[in-house]
């Protein structure tokens, strides 16, 4: 995929070409492994489902194609919020319309007013935060009184096993990663949880530690992300899965 940066040189806006691939985190159309494309995009079309004539936040929205998502979803209002300058370009230049907008901002500093959005989708951007607690608290802030938050997270049981939480996970692009049990607990301290889902799943059985122990050294390729169905299921209590997503509300005064 092409893009273009904007600058200015003795006065005049000059746009140049910027390459974009797939680097292993943000998805790109055409560049993404199918099985990564697939998971992202079941996420969508499940939130999709729960927009319709609601004002919506796609937090770190990358190119856009999930806020188009929503978007083609009914949602009355869809703004699409990432870091990067050069992918709120090109997000707005694809996906823009006069109910979908996309603007530069931070997930630990969203730059709406309290009680500003019916829904928001926070897919696979918690695990990247050096403040976690700060931005559960932004989303908090912004989400309307029984609002509903969709949010998702690797498992680290999975994607960096034998690693706990103080640990530097696999993946260098993140800063921490939750086990299940953990990602409920900590969104569960700041919503009230309404259902639980996965992809990617494999049997519990597998991993306890003597088989789990013996497979991965007899056989490292035991567990498979290519494996496994991309859509979302009710997480199941002799399952692990690869992506664990919450649905959940904004608390009350009384809850």
């Amino acid at each position: 995929m092409v893009l273009y940066n904007s600058r200015m040189f003795k006065g005049i806006i000059v746009k140049e070409k910027v390459s974009l691939t797939f680097t292993g985190e943000r998805v790109v159309a055409g560049s993404t492994p199918e099985r990564i494309w697939l998971d992202h995009i079941y996420r969508y079309e499940y939130a999709k489902k729960l927009v319709k004539g609601k004002d919506v936040l796609d937090i770190s929205c990358g190119t856009g194609y999930g806020s188009r998502i929503l978007c083609d979803g009914g949602a009355a209002r869809v703004i699409g919020l990432d870091i990067s300058n050069n992918i709120i370009d090109y997000a707005s230049s694809k996906y823009g319309t006069k109910v979908l907008e996309f603007r530069v901002g931070d997930i630990l500093n969203i730059d709406f007013v309290n009680n500003n959005f019916d829904v928001i989708t926070c897919f696979e951007t918690i695990e990247h935060v050096n403040n976690q607690k700060k931005a559960f608290m932004e989303l908090q802030r912004v989400l309307r009184p029984e609002g509903i938050l969709i949010i998702s997270s690797p498992n680290r049981r999975l994607t960096s096993p034998g690693k706990t939480i103080n640990e530097q996970p696999d993946n260098h692009f993140h800063t921490i990663e939750y086990s299940t049990a953990e990602f409920i607990c900590n969104v569960g301290s700041y919503f009230h949880i309404l259902q639980v889902y996965g992809q990617r799943a494999i049997n519990r059985f597998i991993l306890l530690p003597f088989i789990e122990t013996l497979l991965r050294k007899e056989f490292p390729q035991s567990y498979s992300p290519e494996k496994g169905e991309p859509r979302l299921e009710k997480v199941s209590y002799i399952k692990e899965y690869r992506y664990n997503i919450i649905v959940c509300k904004k608390k009350s005064d009384n809850q």
